[in-house]
């Protein structure tokens, strides 16, 4: 092959190159989009990471021992797996908002070792921001915004409901609570864990085979709506502390077994009280969010199985609905 057919060749390919590069930029569509990325919402001693979202109308997360904050962000809030204290083990967690609008969580464990003796983890939907001051899934609504100072938070007129119900525990005394979990800071800072001047509430709609942190410190009564009625109901109280912070927990004795319920409670009431009980002034103090979910298993049990499902979840706060789970 001579010189003059080389240099030809040469030139033919340099003009393809060129051409070609300036296509790409005149059509930037054809150029591979940017992998997708994932925001992080941690609560607790690890990160959580908000997944990519399912088919509209459907929403679904899964979690296991090897990813254990998996979470998924909804109209408002987000729902998440929180293994928090799961180290090895067979089995996931799934939750799922299907086209019906119901949420369904299974969580079915196995040769399951974990941190510290006690439940493995806390699959929750969540409103607001957690306990590291980071925003959970994407939105909230107009009339509540977290975090807010507990003051204007406890003169809102507010009640949460719920419609839940428990298909499957296995074993059948599987230790379990179904509860709210709120946090009060003194001086909440993005990516910070509460500190000792802290405080954790939490509100035990149902249990069986689980005891709070601390000791019990007597009984509140409050009026809640179960099952349509109003009544007088009657809530242990603890308090102690597992962590810096301090953790007051309320739950329910009458009916304790309340495995499948549509209860509506002032969480103001419950909040107050803890203050009380911790002797906190509460005034001084920002409540981060709520977040509501079930506390299961340990890792003495071989085989760790809860199914719930969550077909009504709504805030009102004064004449405002704002629906977070709704069948339809």
């Amino acid at each position: 092959m001579n010189k003059k057919t080389i240099f030809g060749i040469i030139v033919v390919v340099i003009t393809i190159v060129a051409f070609s590069g300036i296509y790409l930029v005149l059509n930037p569509s054809i150029t591979p989009p940017p992998p997708h990325s994932h925001t992080p919402t941690p609560t607790g001693p690890s990160p959580r990471n908000t997944t990519k979202s399912p088919p509209p109308n459907v929403t679904c997360v899964i979690g296991n021992a090897t990813n254990k904050y998996q979470y998924v962000p909804i109209k408002y809030g987000a729902i998440g797996t929180d293994l928090w204290n799961l180290e090895k083990a067979k089995g996931n967690t799934t939750m799922k908002i299907g086209e019906n609008g119901i949420l369904n969580v299974n969580s079915s464990f196995s040769n399951v070792t974990s941190e510290y003796n006690t439940i493995l983890g806390y699959p929750e939907i969540a409103y607001g921001h957690n306990l590291q001051d980071e925003l959970f899934g994407n939105s909230q609504a107009a009339s509540l915004v977290f975090p807010m100072k507990y003051s204007t938070f406890s003169e809102l007129n507010f009640t949460s409901q719920t419609n839940y119900s428990f298909k499957n525990l296995t074993p059948s005394n599987i230790p379990i609570d179904f509860s709210y979990d709120l946090w009060l800071e003194h001086n909440p800072k993005p990516g910070v864990n509460p500190t000792n001047s802290d405080l954790e509430v939490m509100i035990w709609m149902y249990c069986q085979g689980s005891q709070p942190i601390g000791t019990n410190m007597g009984s509140f009564t409050q009026t809640v709506n179960l099952n349509n009625h109003n009544i007088n109901a009657t809530w242990e109280v603890w308090a102690g502390r597992a962590n810096p912070w301090e953790t007051v927990s309320f739950v329910l004795k009458s009916p304790l077994r309340s495995i499948s319920s549509n209860i509506s409670i002032n969480i103001s009431k419950f909040i107050n009280e803890a203050g009380n009980v911790a002797k906190l002034n509460l005034s001084k103090y920002t409540i981060m969010g709520i977040e509501m979910g079930n506390e299961f298993g340990n890792e003495n049990i071989p085989e760790n199985i809860s199914d719930w499902t969550l077909s009504y979840y709504a805030f009102s706060v004064s004449s405002n609905k704002i629906l977070i789970v709704s069948k339809t």
